[in-house]
């Protein structure tokens, strides 16, 4: 274990040791929902549209060029908290949605910068 971390170390690398069931927790948030949301997301453009398609929609989706099979094994393998991750993506897309339908600009704008200021943080 040592030679990996210090491998690891000489590539630039901060390493933490976890046990497996809290990496698979981590990543279903920090890489497979991102997937999900990519390939969800392109998905969602009609054909007919992406020839307008700019760099936003590029860098967003850009994950979603990944390796379908390896992408399909990943989710199936890690199904219980990938479907947590999902879910909660679904409540926040519902909230977003919900502030649109009601023209609630105050409660939008909120969402729209507690998100902002998160990410300003990663």
């Amino acid at each position: 274990m040592n030679k990996i971390n210090i491998l690891w170390k000489k590539v630039g690398a901060k390493t933490i040791f976890i046990d497996p069931e809290r990496h698979d927790k981590i990543l279903a948030f920090v890489s497979h929902l991102p997937h999900i949301v990519a390939f969800s997301l392109i998905e969602a453009v009609p054909r007919n549209c992406l020839r307008f398609g700019s760099t936003g929609l590029k860098d967003t989706t850009r994950i979603a060029a990944s390796d379908s099979e390896l992408w399909a094994e990943i989710f199936l393998s890690n199904q219980k908290n990938i479907l947590k991750t999902i879910s909660l993506f679904k409540r926040n897309i519902s909230s977003i949605e919900s502030a649109i339908k009601r023209k609630n600009r105050k409660s939008l704008g909120e969402i729209l910068e507690r998100a902002k200021n998160k990410r300003l943080k990663l």
